[in-house]
């Protein structure tokens, strides 16, 4: 008698992808039949399986006893059952997965002629792992109406098409798969199972290597998918389940959108369109049943729409309008307080003018003449020239006003330096009135009387007596340069050299004041011991 029987399985880290190798014809006499009825549940083990095992698996004591020794052996001799088992991540979960395989093995594969053979097949192998504590929300998604269905049929496929071929290879992120199933040409071709060495489980339909058609997916992170693929892509209808018990159940798109409802497990959920895993337009749902909210999201928050609350009042919601609306009244409070601002130092400077002009009424000449030399020496020409109007506009017969004059019209023959102020020198020169002012006799009566009555008290201090000198030479100076009588016979040249004679008093009376100050005064002509002092 002859039976055949597939060669072994390709090892699990083979790049190699193909069909499997030859089958082998094996004679068997007939005396033996008995034994291997007998022991048709064991089956031979690679030398290296035990090897291929976790090792801290493979160590395990819960994993010595004799049932699961045998157990552990039928899987470290399969690579897919193999790759399962070393993602268990405890000795319990690993002797519970091998529990739960053999009670997915059962009675083995029937034979003709020997009864029931105990092997591993990718059916056993999904149904140990789907059965697992850990994924009791999965197997509840397998359960519902609009899934049980596909899911059956998948399984009918699978355990029909049986072990079938071998195909391994690399995948992603380092992990290696193997699959068992049809294939044509070296590719996947028809039903098959796929396990990774991630733990994660596919079976359905493949084309040309392709998922292709329905699929019942286990992820290694506890959610489950059993839906359409369409060239290796989620695409048609499908349903989902989260380890955390959500589901979601729709039709998925080759973008990734879903269109479909999205349910918590705690009874919300949201119906319609998701895009990224997100709700992008749609109806959220509390878990008694009553609308929550509904309209367009964006990146899963409601942007245009309405959200109504437990007693069904609706508030409308447009974010966009809203930002565009707060955009216009940050740029409406930043135009008003830049413009406050403006008004601020509009009412500062004319603040400040004012209380410019003010000080230049309480001012006297010489703190007058002093402003306009520190405003000129400061590059502000302007407002100097004011400060020097007003001087001569206050007093215009003090012998600083002629100074100013002569400053003002260029007349000052050197009397300014190029900061606009006054030399002890050129003081003396422009302390007269412009040439061609005249003075009426009566006015310059008074100003000889005034000089003639001034005297200096001999106690004074040397600001006040010097001052009186300044004011004294200042007033000669100006009955000169305004062409008061003289005494009879008197040359022009003698009024020059008067004229002169009293610039130097003018200028040393001057100098000796200045030098005495302090705090930045200056000293100005003025009558300190004339008539009414």
């Amino acid at each position: 008698m002859t039976i055949k029987t597939t060669a072994q399985e390709p090892n699990a880290t083979s790049n190699r992808r193909g069909r499997h190798g030859p089958l082998h014809a094996i004679q068997i006499p007939t005396h033996f039949l008995s034994v291997l009825v007998l022991s048709a549940c064991v089956l031979a083990v690679p030398a290296d399986a035990r090897a291929q095992v976790n090792p801290e698996i493979a160590n395990c004591a819960e994993l010595k006893d004799e049932a699961t020794v045998t157990q552990a052996d039928l899987c470290a001799a399969h690579v897919g059952c193999r790759f399962v088992l070393n993602v268990q991540k405890t000795c319990a979960r690993a002797k519970s997965y091998l529990e739960r395989l053999q009670a997915a093995i059962g009675e083995g594969t029937r034979t003709l002629l020997f009864g029931y053979r105990k092997e591993v097949t990718p059916d056993a192998i999904f149904t140990a792992e789907l059965n697992s504590e850990e994924r009791s929300n999965e197997r509840a998604l397998g359960a519902r109406p609009d899934v049980q269905p596909r899911a059956q049929d998948i399984g009918n496929r699978v355990r029909d098409a049986g072990t079938g071929d071998t195909l391994s290879g690399n995948g992603k992120n380092g992990t290696t798969w193997v699959y068992y199933g049809q294939t044509r040409d070296g590719q996947e071709e028809g039903t098959g199972t796929t396990i990774f060495s991630s733990g994660e489980i596919q079976r359905g339909q493949y084309r040309q290597g392709e998922r292709q058609g329905a699929f019942d997916v286990l992820h290694p992170t506890g959610d489950r998918f059993v839906g359409e693929y369409v060239n290796g892509k989620r695409v048609g209808a499908g349903a989902y389940g989260f380890k955390n018990g959500a589901t979601l159940v729709g039709r998925w798109t080759d973008t990734g959108a879903v269109q479909g409802t999205f349910t918590r497990a705690d009874g919300s959920r949201f119906e319609g369109l998701r895009v990224d895993g997100k709700p992008a337009q749609g109806r959220e749902y509390r878990a008694d049943g009553s609308l929550a909210e509904e309209g367009r999201y964006d990146k899963g928050v409601l942007s245009v729409g309405a959200r109504i609350d437990t007693e069904g009042n609706r508030t409308d919601v447009n974010l966009p309008r809203d930002r565009e609306a707060a955009a216009r009244a940050e740029a409406e409070k930043n135009r008003l307080a830049a413009e406050a601002e403006q008004q601020r130092k509009r009412e500062q400077a004319a603040l400040a003018e004012q209380q410019f002009r003010t000080s230049l009424q309480t001012m006297n000449p010489g703190q007058l003449f002093a402003r306009a030399d520190e405003l000129n020496a400061q590059g502000d020409r302007a407002r100097a020239r004011e400060v020097q109007r007003t001087l001569m506009s206050r007093f215009p017969d003090h012998p600083l006003a002629a100074t100013t004059a002569r400053q003002m019209t260029g007349e000052s023959g050197g009397s300014t330096n190029a900061g606009g102020g006054s030399s002890p020198a050129g003081t003396a020169n422009a302390a007269s009135r412009p040439a061609g002012t005249r003075l009426s006799s009566q006015t310059c009566e008074a100003m000889k009387q005034s000089v003639i009555a001034t005297k200096v008290a001999p106690n004074a201090s040397i600001t006040a007596s010097q001052e009186t000198v300044m004011f004294m030479t200042k007033t000669v100076l100006d009955m000169i340069a305004a062409n008061c009588p003289t005494e009879p016979g008197v040359t022009p040249a003698q009024i020059a050299a008067e004229r002169q004679t009293r610039q130097q008093q003018y200028a040393a009376a001057e100098n000796a004041c200045n030098a005495v100050q302090s705090g930045g005064r200056r000293c100005v002509a003025q009558n300190h011991f004339g008539p009414g002092r």
